[in-house]
């Protein structure tokens, strides 16, 4: 005897029910969706990514404000830039009406020591926030009238810092070392600028650079040592 199954194919269709969901793939349409969004969302992050670095090019190439706030240290191209051989200190000094100097910087209330044993205006070799740090002395002090504020910087050989047991083992001359002051910036009492300079490392290579071209390389230093710069 031959039985039929009664039920026509709703089986048959809740099986294949059952297969789609235990799959787990979402429909054709919806995977598209999730696909146009990944690769919209590819292209976003790469045409952020090439902006932010064409922006940091054109900054480090054109010198345009390349110090204007602290992100701007992973924007521009600087990170291989190597390290100097001269060692840097920089004074904040201003000028009273009586004629006498006083010292911004340490500040009378201490210093702030970012990293290491350096005070933070010394990491500013190319002046750029150094004027904030003096103004801001002369705005919590009590003081006579300013005429002038300037930044000084103080420039000499790393070599120097050797200690003397360790410089007599490597050197046969004497250790004398020679400082040279660079007035780098000029300020009015109400912070106008007056006159911004190369510091000593700036002029240093510029004029050796011009020595190297013209093949006179006593004169170039000659020329380095005239005008703000002053050996001590």
């Amino acid at each position: 005897m031959t039985f039929r199954n009664s039920e026509p194919d709703a089986p048959q269709s809740s099986q294949t029910g059952v297969s789609l969901q235990l799959d787990g793939n979402p429909p054709a349409p919806r995977r598209m969706r999730v696909k146009h969004l990944r690769r919209w969302m590819t292209h976003a992050v790469i045409v952020v990514y090439l902006s932010w670095l064409g922006h940091g090019v054109f900054c480090h190439a054109l010198q345009y404000r390349v110090s204007a706030h602290p992100l701007m240290y992973f924007t521009v191209w600087d990170m291989f830039c190597g390290w100097s051989g001269w060692s840097y200190r920089t004074h904040v000094v201003a000028e009273g009406e009586s004629g006498k100097f006083y010292e911004l910087t340490p500040t009378p209330w201490g210093e702030y020591h970012a990293y290491g044993n350096l005070s933070r205006e010394h990491y500013d070799n190319f002046a750029n926030h150094s004027r904030q740090i003096g103004f801001n002395c002369l705005k919590q002090t009590a003081h006579e009238p300013m005429t002038r504020v300037y930044v000084i910087g103080e420039t000499w050989s790393k070599k120097f810092n050797l200690p003397d047991p360790l410089w007599q083992r490597i050197h046969d001359e004497p250790k004398q070392s020679k400082t040279y002051f660079n007035v780098n910036a000029v300020y009015q009492s109400d912070g106008t600028l007056l006159s911004l300079r190369p510091s000593f490392r700036e002029s240093h290579q510029a004029s050796w650079l011009a020595a190297s071209l013209q093949g006179q390389k006593g004169q170039g230093r000659q020329q380095m040592l005239l005008g703000s710069t002053f050996e001590n």
